[in-house]
Parts: structure tokens; C-alpha cells; sequence
């Protein structure tokens, strides 16, 4: 089985993304278009390993919400 990949990145912003076609072989590639907080919160759950494209305010808001998930070592939920 191989890792989820989940590539979250801003809506409207995707045309960049032709480069994770080469990712395939070793990776079950997802791309997440945000249009809001929830595809984020999606995005995030369905993953192993996350990589947000560009450095922006879809990818600030999904660092706060990964750090508030694992605070004192231990993971919880992003959303109810």
C-alpha cells in the first residue's frame, strides 16, 4: 500500500500542479482544492504526508491546524 498523498492548495491555484504526476508511482496522490476551512480540515484526514502549495494563507491556516491537533504530544481531531 502505498503513503496518501494530500497536495492542498488554493483554488484557482492548480495549474502549477502538473509535477505531481511523477509522484504516482510511489504515492496515492490526492490534490485538495480549498475553497474553504473544511477542505483543509479534508485534506489533512485524508493524508500521510501533506504538502501545501505555495506559501499562503491556505497553508498558514493548515499549519495552525495541525499544531492545534497535536498540542502536549497527543493528536486530536481537527473538527468535529
Amino acid at each position: 500500500m502505498k503513503p496518501k498523498l494530500s497536495i492542498i492548495v488554493a483554488e484557482g491555484l492548480t495549474s502549477f500542479l502538473e509535477w505531481s504526476d511523477y509522484l504516482t508511482d510511489d504515492f496515492d496522490v490526492k490534490i485538495t482544492t480549498v475553497k474553504n476551512e473544511m477542505d483543509i480540515v479534508n485534506g489533512l484526514h485524508e493524508a500521510d504526508i501533506v504538502w501545501f502549495e505555495f506559501a499562503n494563507e491556505v497553508a498558514a491556516r493548515g499549519t495552525i491546524l495541525i499544531e492545534d491537533s497535536t498540542k502536549n504530544g497527543v493528536k486530536k481531531p481537527l473538527a468535529n
